[in-house]
């Protein structure tokens, strides 16, 4: 059975002259001031009811609010199961709630699985202490949503008492069922480290809804993610609705994504052992793909044998496109034909380190043109022919910032970027390419250096395959392993 009641003039219980009241009403839809609600609920026998909506309208005062919501523990019955309050109007003279005193005289409804509290734009202190005592005293919560109707005043947001990471702990560990967590702030200017979170696989949330946060930057959103989903790791949404920081919830949410879709990915598959190849001192986004080439056709590298050599699953697994890989196979075969058809000796890297080595020289052969060399502040780069400045795109795999890079691609968004980077060696450029960097048509720089005196630490030599001499030193400004090099005009 279910009803909806608008109260008005009701000053006391008795006017009401229910008699035996509402025994098998189920759901309730009670509107009125807060002193009309609060004697409705004395007044009426709600023995069954299952699901309360009730709106306060009117200007309400602190006062008022908790002395209805005290009639609401006094006089509800164990059958309850949602709750949910609106206040249309918090008078503006009322002080700043506290979400636990508030609701502290509901905690005695131990059945209730779903409840919310909407204050409008009164938005109350909460901290980690509310939520626990929250979380302990309804452990089969499965909707949960404080705040989350008129727009929050972001000024006062900031002087409140906010709940952490730690609040949301509590929240994940006592109410497992929890499904929809809506709250108003949550303190992000100092987030705990991922290893103090735990890691709980029980928890079934799928949507947090969050009215602002105290920080929204890039590592912020990172971090908070990676927390996140170590505390809910099925959430399906999640939102900042402060219209400064909508774009720090999308980005939290795409950094969601992708860990989970990498964790669904992972256990599609058995998981095999794996031998840990030692990794080179040089890095770029190349790595993974010549790592792949390498081991694609390979009959004993990355425990794969000739039976698999074209199987769909291990390319799945490790993420990679069968028909990509394919390609590349077959031109290298295509090569190996040309060089056997010249009788070209064909000559095999035998070490991990040569093989890299060698495979990031033979890109210079091809992308000698587009060669940057590092000035200045960390990562800003210049490229060495135009002298245009750039920035490795944030998506690039690069952990140092090397001295000389080779790119494949240039972005122009907000502002110059080179992609698809790795790291190369000025003598190469000299060695592979020595007709196009011709040292008279380069601009003074830190790329090109003048003539160094004779009475300088330089190391003179030869380029191997064509004689020419050049000289490099290290840089004064950069650490011994830094290398700027000087081409000796003369010599040219």
């Amino acid at each position: 059975m279910s009803l909806a009641i608008r109260l008005g003039g009701c000053h006391t219980a008795a006017d009401l002259d229910l008699q035996i009241g509402f025994p098998k009403l189920s759901y309730l839809n009670l509107a009125g001031n807060a002193i009309d609600v609060a004697n409705f609920l004395v007044a009426a026998c709600l023995a069954a009811l299952a699901n309360l909506e009730v709106t306060l309208a009117g200007s309400t005062d602190m006062s008022a609010l908790e002395g209805c919501i005290a009639r609401m523990g006094a006089q509800l019955f164990q059958s309850l199961r949602s709750l949910n309050l609106t206040v249309t109007t918090m008078s503006p003279q009322s002080p700043t709630a506290i979400l636990g005193d508030v609701i502290a005289p509901l905690y005695a409804l131990k059945g209730l699985k779903s409840v919310g509290l909407d204050l409008g734009s009164h938005v109350p202190h909460t901290s980690d202490n509310d939520l626990t005592a929250l979380a302990c005293a309804w452990p089969n919560l499965d909707w949960l949503s404080i705040g989350g109707g008129s727009p929050p005043n972001v000024r006062c947001l900031t002087t409140l008492c906010r709940p952490t990471v730690r609040g949301l702990v509590e929240l994940a560990q006592r109410c497992p069922h929890l499904r929809i967590i809506n709250l108003p702030t949550l303190e992000t200017s100092q987030l705990p480290s991922p290893e103090s979170v735990p890691v709980l696989g029980r928890t079934r949330a799928k949507r947090l809804n969050l009215d602002w946060i105290s920080a929204s930057g890039g590592p912020v959103c990172f971090e908070l993610a990676v927390l996140l989903d170590r505390l809910f790791p099925e959430l399906e949404k999640f939102e900042v609705t402060n219209p400064g920081q909508e774009e720090a919830g999308r980005q939290v949410f795409r950094y969601l994504e992708a860990m989970q879709t990498g964790r669904r990915h992972s256990k599609l598959l058995p998981q095999e052992p794996e031998t840990d190849a030692p990794k080179s001192e040089e890095e770029g986004d190349q790595d993974e793909l010549k790592c792949s080439a390498t081991l694609y056709p390979s009959t004993t590298i990355g425990g794969r044998s000739s039976s698999d050599k074209h199987d769909k699953k291990w390319c799945f697994k490790h993420y990679l496109s069968e028909i990509a890989l394919q390609e590349a196979e077959n031109v290298r075969m295509q090569l190996q034909g040309i060089m056997k058809r010249h009788k070209i000796e064909l000559v095999t890297t035998r070490t991990e380190h040569e093989l890299r080595t060698n495979i990031r020289k033979a890109l210079v052969c091809g992308f000698f043109m587009q060669v940057a060399h590092k000035e200045g502040e960390k990562n800003r780069y210049s490229t060495v022919k135009d002298s245009q400045v750039v920035s490795p795109h944030p998506s690039c795999g690069l952990d140092t910032s090397p001295e000389w890079v080779l790119f494949n691609e240039f972005v122009l968004t907000t502002k110059p970027y080179i992609r698809t980077v790795t790291e190369v060696k000025p003598d190469w450029l000299m060695e592979y390419a020595q007709q196009y960097y011709d040292p008279a048509t380069y601009p003074d720089g830190e790329t090109k250096v003048g003539p160094l005196p004779e009475a300088d630490e330089a190391y003179d030599g030869n380029c191997r395959s064509t004689g020419k001499h050049f000289k490099f030193k290290t840089h004064p400004r950069r650490s011994p392993r830094s290398v700027v090099y000087t081409l000796d005009s003369t010599a040219w």
